[in-house]
């Protein structure tokens, strides 16, 4: 039988400090964001870069870690390194993803996806806030309706990874799987959802 619980809050777990660092915002539909300061530990062997997420509730908390439980690498650049799963870790250590070491001392957007693909993104947010902030319609290089992401100019998909996933002329339409995907187009971006 399922339990219903609601959830207070979502955070990114630094596992060599044993503690959250950063707390994501519910914003919908099973999206949550944030930003994080990025400081990374350094141990006697080099840049400690170890994280998971843990959601608490009001009688407890949850882990979150990657689908492959014996995760130890960076990111391979592949979009399933990025998918997450509940999970009981036997440490602080267990059941960890690692950011890239190039992103300590940076400002990083996180983006967690709880619904279909359960996913997240960790990544520079400067790649995305020299790009246009304002998502009225008229400015937007994207519209999605459902899977299908309508594209308003020339432009180059990314998904959560930075790899290349697509390219489309103006005014046309492709379809994507559900994720974090970055839009990209001369000197202007836009970061959108396939829900």
């Amino acid at each position: 039988m399922a339990t219903v619980r609601e959830v207070k809050s979502l955070s990114l777990f630094y596992c060599v400090d044993n503690r959250t660092v950063a707390d994501l915002t519910y914003t919908g539909q099973g999206q949550w964001e944030g930003t994080w300061k990025c400081r990374l530990s350094t141990q006697s062997w080099g840049k400690d870069t170890r994280y998971r997420f843990l959601m608490k509730f009001d009688n407890g908390e949850q882990c979150w870690g990657p689908v492959n439980d014996n995760e130890d690498g960076e990111p391979n650049g592949k979009p399933s390194y990025y998918f997450m799963k509940r999970t009981y870790p036997a440490s602080q250590w267990d059941n960890k993803w690692k950011v890239p070491v190039r992103f300590n001392g940076k400002d990083l957007d996180i983006s967690v996806t709880l619904r279909d693909t359960f996913t997240h993104f960790i990544g520079l947010s400067s790649d995305i806030d020299t790009a246009t902030a304002d998502n009225t319609s008229d400015n937007r290089l994207v519209t999605v309706t459902g899977a299908s992401a309508k594209c308003h100019a020339s432009l180059s998909v990314y998904d959560i990874t930075g790899t290349l996933i697509a390219t489309a002329a103006g005014n046309s339409t492709i379809t994507l799987s559900p994720g974090l995907y970055l839009a990209v187009a001369d000197t202007c971006a836009q970061k959108f959802t396939v829900l």
